[in-house]
């Protein structure tokens, strides 16, 4: 994690409706704009420091500062419920950390605080916890701040806080590509809709684009003044 970052201590997840709309909030008096419908309490003893959830918006996935991983899905009347925890083999404070789910929901991605990067497969959560690792990469070095997985092409994309950037292949088990990275921490990578592209951003203030089949650079797009949190 960069040191600028400050990570949420929330025990509980607040989920908002927007109803789809785009709104920029000027001050504290309407930084709320949005209808509170649901809070799932007590989730997350320790505090809550990543959240991410599908593309269609059937399952979300949070990590907490205790090292759990907790499993929710929405119902068709867009309640959401616990849907389980993936415990580790040996579960230790703050190891879960970057999350990304598959568009399908199938594939659950998260990386460890020691490089490790595990696929878990969500469909094989059961009381207990136990969910089935696809797989597993490993590359010594830093801590991977940002992780995607696209699950047509069997794809998965980590980038670290030392700014190296990493494509693997879930079906192999193996590194596809070591990209050009960007010097400072990465806080996001993001592969296109057809997989074809990886975009890249983080401390160093530019969105890289790369090949996600050759690992070839294609553009560096610049204009955002202080770091880049998020992309989409």
């Amino acid at each position: 994690m960069s040191p600028r970052q400050v990570p949420s201590l929330k025990v509980s997840i607040h989920i908002y409706s927007t109803r789809g709309q785009i709104t920029y909030a000027k001050g504290a008096d309407n930084e709320h704009q949005h209808p509170l419908t649901q809070t799932l309490e007590g989730v997350h003893p320790q505090g809550c420091h990543q959240i991410c959830t599908s593309l269609d918006g059937r399952l979300a996935a949070s990590a907490g500062f205790n090292g759990e991983l907790r499993i929710f899905k929405r119902s068709a009347y867009g309640h959401w419920s616990s849907a389980g925890e993936v415990v580790p083999e040996e579960k230790k404070a703050g190891e879960h950390w970057a999350l990304a789910l598959s568009e399908n929901t199938q594939y659950l991605a998260c990386t460890i605080n020691d490089g490790r990067t595990n696929i878990y497969d969500t469909r094989t959560i059961f009381a207990g916890g136990a969910a089935h690792k696809f797989a597993q990469f490993k590359i010594q070095g830093s801590l991977d701040t940002s992780v995607d997985i696209f699950a047509d092409d069997y794809m998965t994309s980590s980038g670290r806080q030392n700014g190296s950037i990493y494509i693997f292949n879930k079906s192999t088990t193996r590194l596809a590509h070591s990209l050009a990275g960007l010097s400072k921490p990465v806080h996001s990578v993001r592969f296109s809709p057809t997989c074809k592209c990886l975009a890249t951003a983080g401390d160093a203030r530019t969105i890289a684009l790369h090949d996600t089949h050759s690992g070839e650079q294609l553009a560096i797009l610049m204009g955002h003044g202080s770091w880049i949190m998020s992309l989409d």
